[in-house]
């Protein structure tokens, strides 16, 4: 059965919700590429990683994620001029999204921006993570249960829903036409945060169970 999840950034400015959540219409990921890393170290967030520095992504169709107030605090951010949209709260540094385009097929929303109601766990909504993947890309020593990239089995399944999300739509939920809402990083500002991630991970080690 599947469930409206509200969604909101840490401090409330940012609110929303994500439809039709449920382990059958949602893919969920746990990605250890230092490029998410990165993200989270220029954010200063790299707290809303896991122990081993992945990143929790719950993949879902765009025009099923409404944004109902705080538009002018989203805030994109792409680690290079072709690199992945990130999306996050200016007001807090919540992580929010990462999206291909403005005509992305997939959002795949951050776990710390959705917030399951009665405090349910995110596990009971959309299910626990059906892989831990991109150990490859990491840039550290990643725990035995991390794939190197993508396990046969979750590429089967992301493909496999990917076709109701192509039949919702591609409705962008993430709109700001603020002239600073986007930041592009330099090589060297990608390069430095990129460093100061792995290392921090690596300082950090790699004995967390899956999750």
């Amino acid at each position: 059965m599947s469930t409206d999840v509200p969604l909101s950034c840490k401090c409330g400015t940012i609110r929303g919700v994500a439809r039709h959540s449920s382990p059958a219409s949602n893919s969920r990921l746990v990605c250890y590429c230092a490029d998410c890393a990165t993200f989270a170290e220029v954010l200063e967030r790299s707290d809303a990683l896991n122990a081993d520095g992945g990143s929790d992504i719950v993949q879902t169709a765009p025009s099923w994620v409404e944004i109902t107030q705080g538009h002018d605090q989203l805030r994109c951010l792409r680690l290079s001029p072709k690199g992945t949209h990130r999306w996050y709260a200016g007001c807090c540094h919540t992580l929010i999204a990462n999206t291909i385009g403005p005509a992305s097929p997939f959002v795949g929303l951050l776990g710390e921006f959705m917030k399951p109601a009665d405090g349910r766990p995110l596990d009971d909504v959309v299910g626990p993570p059906i892989a831990h993947v991109n150990g490859r890309a990491a840039g550290h020593p990643i725990p035995p249960h991390v794939h190197p990239r993508l396990p046969p089995v979750a590429v089967l399944k992301v493909v496999a829903r990917a076709a109701r999300w192509l039949v919702a739509g591609k409705k962008p939920p993430f709109v700001n036409t603020a002239p600073d809402y986007m930041r592009v990083l330099t090589r060297d500002e990608r390069e430095a945060a990129r460093t100061a991630a792995i290392g921090r991970a690596d300082r950090a080690g790699t004995t967390s169970p899956p999750a």
